[in-house]
């Protein structure tokens, strides 16, 4: 049976769709000093089953 999720060092431009499964394994806000009008930006650090991501 093939994978039904994509690993994130498989993620490229090639497509535009990809199904992914990951862990949030830290997540935390972050002032936005370059623009105050957005808000804070909410940081994470994912994990699938091979790699670990930091994502903004």
């Amino acid at each position: 049976m093939a994978n039904m999720f994509d690993f994130i060092k498989d993620l490229n431009p090639s497509k535009e769709q990809w199904r992914i499964k990951v862990r949030v394994i830290r997540l935390w806000k972050q002032k936005n000093f370059r623009q105050l009008k957005l808000g804070d930006n909410i940081e994470m650090l994912v994990l699938d089953e091979q790699v670990r991501i930091l994502c903004s």
